[in-house]
């Protein structure tokens, strides 16, 4: 064995693990046929005698002799060409009498080569083409070809398509010209010769055709997988008017519950119970389904759409690729929430009763006491216009409703959870019809015995006058405006003057010639006897839900019931009847109140005659938020959120019970909200919270919708009022290169921080591409470091998945030439009264360093290494002594270092009773405790039983030791005092 020394040994060593390393690779790619065959020419004219020459059917083990070459015509008949390759070449006369592909293989018993073909063709060239989709009308394919024999056409053919077949006839210049009267199929043409019969053809040239566009759509987002009902309704809108045929959507990605497809279907049930693809046939390109059912919890549901006149075949696969119109559409189905409300109707229409069902499931598809059930307590309310209906605890809630005018019917489901969390959910259905509204001079003067003017506008749901509507008043006051009759301007429908006779309710019916509908009704109130006075002048809005009050008539109190009409802080006028005097006074629940303002009621005898007025003030309480001092919330991450409340009228803080609500208001975001002890309350769309106390954080973790152009919004609101706007902006990735060298070992730092500019903790971050497939975990400062080595080139990309809408960065993996040397760190100290010396040595490279040599002796290495950590026991002599470090990389690049350590002789002292062990790997035993070491009475680290250091002796000090011990990089030197000396030993390791 020859043994080298120095940088030579180390040059060597680097270039073998090189080689070592490379070989698998060349291996992989190494083809597995015996002889590589290259011919030239491999374009000959039919009728012609070329000379086949070869420079490369070569034995790749060194062996050259006899070879085979087997060829095959075009008619399918074969035969062998033997050719004698003394120098690895050869030449052949072959007659190529056929137009069409001729293959070539050389053969040596069982190894081969790949295949060669030479291309028996007549000089062909085909005019200009430009671009072709169905549709496209009196199309020309021209072109010329020359030397073609009689009885051979131009032929233009589908491929897949049979019967779809164009032909020219070829001039005695080579011009041909084959028309097309018009595209009808999608997919590839063929276009090449043959027989007047269509046998015998040779494609030259292909021609795809494209189908036409066709946009597809939903009218839902997003889906919920886990076997939920969607009622979704996808659209395909041709670019052009179409007719006579069928559209068809394809559904495939997730797997479709069976009974939830209904029509005419194609596909085949897996396990009688699903679908993981299915076409469904549709005449006018919109196609509801009412109850589609997704099995999986996740994923993307892929809609193809395409439209075709012909009967479809649908034997390979679902799509037709000779489609004339074609579109797809991605919609992501997303887990099932914890709480999910569905109703029986996605629409309403004013002034018409309907019955509204609504169906609350869990996330496991349970409704209310159903067996393992985690729905414990639901409450549904449903509001809109002249509709307040609530109902609890049930499997199924049913409401009869008839919403009075255009607007919005808002469901609310607020359910408790077995884990006690709360869940709020609203669903909003649009009410269709008109809107309607009285002059304000007619609602003021609603009073026994005044006369009225009314005036009654009219619009749509969007603020557009209606000028053709018949508006009828009914009640004290009766008459009837016809807009198809009488000249109507602007929607305002005007009445003639009359006095109300009664104290019945004062109604206001509208409907236009569509049958759109609209209604109104206002009390009408008795005469102004009453004086009534409030209990509190100013409300908290936000704390305050009730108002109290006494009524006198004359000097005398009021004990009957009363009724109480007012119009609320939102303008929706409300009445409460029999209202109850206890307690000296009469209370009335004003519900949550979110807005400053002014609140006037009217309290009126039950039979209507007799009325008094009063006025509240409503102020907002003083709110400040502390936290987040940006109004920044990083995307997928955390955050505390703080506030306090302060009463407006004294300023002192309130300590009411506060509710805090979190809300989407821009559909951009889905947030989840936590106690301080990390309890989920939210996770969709909004949320309330009640906290004992005004003062409170709340921990709030948001993530923007990634189709969403712009930032998330998230408004936060206490007892209903907005104190705070937070924006959603995701975290920062960031690397410290976008380059990277192929087949080396490269260092790689990535970096996490909050939107904030804060370091992320313990994050997972990944890299992934060319081979390269890393996880790593950051560190304190929102850092880790990978050890990349792509095998191609290509792109890389950087992402943390667990936090969304990052900008994922990307590094790219390319040949790059290493000179860069390694570099080397030591650690030994200056002086020392021992023998021996641990040297700390530390070299880093990101080519991986290969070699190593401390003092000229070679330390062993596993495998080259990014970063090498090791050791060195030197042995000095007294006096100065320099210890030279040198190191290799795996491209050759040598770099030296050295340090230079005194050694002292040391005085012999007494005394220590592990003197023995000094400069030895020691093992530590213990009865009681732990031994710590404290330099200068800090502790620095706890050693555990077992633990292996090397002992260096005592300090004159009993209890003062110097220990080499493992920290992160290598080996350290430590001198501290030994606490606890009773109660452990030093043992051999």
């Amino acid at each position: 064995m020859i043994r080298l020394k120095g940088k030579k040994a180390i040059a060597i060593i680097t270039m073998a693990a090189f080689l070592l390393t490379m070989l698998p690779a060349f291996v992989l790619a190494s083809t597995p046929a015996k002889y590589v065959l290259t011919l030239s020419p491999t374009t000959v004219r039919p009728g012609t005698t070329a000379t086949l020459v070869s420079g490369s059917v070569v034995d790749i083990y060194g062996n050259k002799g006899v070879v085979n070459i087997v060829y095959t015509t075009p008619a399918g008949t074969s035969d062998t060409l033997t050719a004698t390759l003394a120098d690895g070449t050869f030449a052949k006369n072959y007659v190529f009498g056929q137009e069409g592909d001729y293959a070539f293989q050389a053969t040596d018993g069982i190894d081969v080569s790949n295949v060669v073909y030479v291309l028996s063709r007549y000089e062909y060239t085909p005019d200009a083409r430009g671009s072709y989709k169905v549709g496209d009308t009196s199309v020309i394919l021209g072109g010329t070809i020359k030397g073609l024999p009689a009885g051979r056409q131009m032929v233009l053919k589908h491929e897949s398509v049979a019967g779809v077949y164009y032909t020219s006839a070829v001039t005695d210049t080579g011009r041909f010209a084959i028309s097309v009267p018009v595209f009808t199929y999608a997919g590839t043409y063929a276009l090449g010769t043959a027989n007047t019969d269509g046998n015998s053809f040779v494609k030259y040239e292909e021609i795809t055709v494209a189908p036409q566009a066709l946009t597809v759509t939903a009218d839902k987002t997003a889906l919920t997988g886990g076997s939920f009902d969607n009622n979704v309704t996808f659209t395909a809108k041709p670019a052009v008017t179409v007719a006579n045929g069928t559209y068809y959507f394809e559904f495939s990605g997730v797997k479709i519950d069976q009974s939830s497809v209904s029509g005419t279907i194609y596909g085949s049930v897996i396990d009688s119970t699903y679908y993981t693809k299915v076409a469904v046939a549709d005449s006018d390109g919109v196609l509801n389904l009412a109850n589609l059912k997704v099995l999986d919890t996740s994923g993307t549901l892929t809609v193809k759409a395409y439209y075709q006149k012909d009967a479809v075949d649908f034997a390979n696969g679902l799509y037709a690729d000779n489609a004339e119109l074609l579109g797809t559409l991605n919609i992501p189905v997303n887990p099932a929430a914890k709480v999910n409300v569905f109703t029986n109707v996605t629409s309403l229409a004013a002034d018409t009763t309907t019955t509204l069902a609504v169906y609350v499931k869990d996330v496991n598809n349970k409704v209310y006491g159903d067996t393992n059930s985690t729905l414990k307590d639901v409450k549904v309310t449903v509001t809109g216009p002249d509709v307040n209906a609530s109902d609890s605890n049930k499997a199924e809630y049913t409401f009869n409703i008839n919403p009075s005018q255009a607007g919005d019917v808002t469901v609310t489901v607020v359910a408790t959870l077995t884990d006690n969390t709360q869940e709020t959910k609203t669903l909003t259905i649009p009410v269709d019809g008109l809107k309607a509204t009285l002059d304000a001079a007619t609602v003021a003067n609603l009073v026994y015995g005044a006369t009225v003017t009314p005036k009654v506008t009219v619009t749509d749901k969007n603020g557009t006058p209606i000028n053709n509507a018949t508006v009828t008043i009914s009640g004290p006051y009766s008459g009837t405006v016809d807009g198809k009759i009488t000249n109507i301007v602007n929607g305002q429908y005007n009445f003639t003057s009359g006095a109300l006779t009664d104290v019945t309710n004062f109604v206001v019916n509208v409907v236009d010639p569509s049958g759109k509908k609209a209604r109104l009704t206002y009390p009408v109130l008795g005469s102004n006897v009453y004086t009534v006075t409030p209990e509190k002048a100013t409300l908290i809005a936000g704390y305050d839900t009730e108002v109290s009050f006494t009524v006198k008539e004359g000097a005398y109190g009021v004990t009957d019931n009363v009724n109480v009409a007012y119009t609320d802080l939102n303008g929706i006028n409300q009445t409460v009847n029999g209202v109850t005097y206890i307690n000296g006074k009469y209370t009335i629940s004003l519900g949550s109140l979110t807005k400053a303002g002014t609140i006037n009621f009217k309290v009126i005898s039950t039979d209507g005659k007799k009325y008094g007025t009063f006025a509240v003030t409503v102020k907002l309480p003083v709110i400040k938020v502390f936290a987040p001092a940006d109004g920044i919330l990083t995307d997928s991450q955390k955050e505390a959120v703080s506030y306090a409340v302060y009463s407006p009228v004294d300023n002192k803080e309130l300590t009411a019970n506060t509710t805090v609500t979190f809300s989407v208001y821009d559909n951009s975001a889905t947030f989840g909200v936590y106690d301080l002890n990390d309890n989920t309350l939210k996770t969709v769309n909004g949320n309330t919270y009640l906290i004992s106390g005004a003062s409170a954080t709340v921990k709030v973790i948001a993530t923007k919708a990634s189709t969403y152009k712009f930032d998330g919004k998230l408004e936060l609101l206490v007892n209903g009022i907005k104190v705070s706007e937070l924006t959603v902006k995701p975290a920062v990735l960031t690397v410290n290169k976008t380059e990277v060298a192929v087949g080396s070992d490269n260092a790689v730092e990535a970096t996490l921080k909050d939107a904030h500019g804060n370091p992320i903790k313990d994050a997972t971050v990944t890299l992934n591409g060319t081979g390269v497939a890393l996880t790593g975990t950051t560190d304190a400062d929102g850092k880790v470091i990978f050890t990349v080595m792509p095998f191609a080139t290509g792109k890389i990309v950087v992402d943390a998945p667990a936090y969304a809408n990052i900008t994922k960065p990307e590094i790219t993996a390319k040949f790059v030439v290493d000179d860069k040397k390694p570099v080397i760190t030591i650690e030994a100290p200056v002086t020392t009264d021992k023998e021996t010396v641990d040297v700390n040595i530390k070299v880093t490279d990101e080519g991986k360093v290969a070699g190593l040599l401390v003092n000229g002796q070679r330390i062993e290495l596993v495998a080259p290494m990014v970063e090498v950590n090791k050791v060195v026991t030197v042995t000095l002599k007294e006096g100065k002594n320099t210890i030279t470090v040198e190191a290799a990389d795996v491209a050759g690049n040598i770099a030296t270092a050295t340090s230079d350590v005194t050694y002292n002789k040391p005085v012999v002292t007494t005394g220590d009773k592990y003197s023995k062990y000094v400069g030895q790997m020691v093992k530590l035993t213990y009865s009681k405790t732990n031994l710590r070491v404290a330099p200068n009475g800090k502790l620095l680290v706890t050693l555990q039983k077992g633990y292996k250091m090397r002992y260096l002796g005592r300090e004159g000090v009993w209890n003062k030791v110097r220990v080499s011990i493992w920290t992160k990089g290598g080996y350290k030197t430590y001198t501290g005092y030994i606490y606890d000396p009773y109660f452990w030993a030093l043992t051999n390791a």
